[in-house]
């Protein structure tokens, strides 16, 4: 693996809320040692922009970022302080006699993209200040970084980038593992959480992948997007409570003495 450290160029714009819809994921990296040192975030050349990729090993998501490019696959890990920039901010509550109005932030106090190169990474709001307006070479950021040396990363708050030791992508043709059931930790559901509060789809939808493969999550509206929660692997899953299971057995005794009166009453 190439070290961060090397002169590689490298250079990228991505839009901002794909950073804050794998925020969840990227901090559970981020946080973990071992995971940290194969990356959280991974880009990859597409045909149609760059294919941005989020996982902790247990869940992942994946986006089209298709105004991004990239020459070569990159894995980065972000600042915590960078993934919090990227959320949007919330609107000012304007209060009027009687009544209240919610109004957005003006654009240059909101994220729009986020620069990953080398030596460091910065977030540029949507649109110049109206100060800089006159001479773009004042350029206006809301999180600037510059990459940590080798010997003095912290875990969650240092930037850094490399060629990938992983391949995410094999999660796309991974087999499925008849030994492992779906069950999924609600912790890692509410990972995708911020996904649906960026996009704000209509409707989603969790998609069984198989005995034991990934469950995959959809959101309407938003084609560019997918992703994948792997499945916990559990030797025994635990039994129902047993006032549940009276209830299910006096359920269904109800349902056959109704279908008894039913039909000798002559009802269909």
């Amino acid at each position: 693996m190439a070290s961060p450290d090397e002169d590689v160029p490298f250079c990228t714009f991505i839009d901002s809320r794909i950073i804050h819809a794998f925020g969840p994921i990227l901090r559970s990296a981020a946080q973990d040692f071992l995971r940290f040192w194969d990356g959280g975030l991974f880009l990859y050349p597409h045909q149609d922009g760059v294919l941005c990729i989020a996982t902790d090993g247990r869940a992942m998501m994946m986006m089209l970022d298709r105004e991004a490019r990239v020459d070569v696959p990159r894995n980065l890990h972000l600042p915590e302080e960078l993934i919090a920039a990227c959320a949007p901010p919330k609107p000012f509550v304007a209060h009027y006699p009687g009544w209240q109005e919610e109004k957005p932030l003006p654009e240059w106090m909101q994220p729009g993209s986020v620069m990953l190169f080398r030596s460091g990474v910065s977030l540029f709001a949507r649109m110049h200040h109206p100060a800089d307006v006159a001479d773009y070479d004042d350029l206006h950021t809301l999180f600037s970084r510059s990459a940590a040396f080798k010997s003095h990363r912290m875990l969650g708050r240092d930037y850094w980038h490399a060629k990938p030791r992983l391949d995410p992508l094999r999660a796309l043709a991974s087999a499925p593992d008849p030994e492992m059931g779906a069950d999924l930790d609600p912790n890692r559901v509410a990972m995708f959480g911020a996904a649906m509060d960026v996009f704000n789809p209509p409707a989603v939808t969790w998609t069984p992948g198989g005995p034991g493969g990934a469950v995959v999550f959809l959101m309407d509206g938003v084609p560019d997007f997918i992703g994948f929660l792997m499945p916990l692997k559990v030797a025994k899953r635990p039994t129902w409570p047993a006032f549940a299971c009276d209830l299910v057995a006096s359920y269904a005794a109800a349902a056959v003495e109704e279908r008894r009166t039913e039909v000798a009453e002559g009802r269909p």
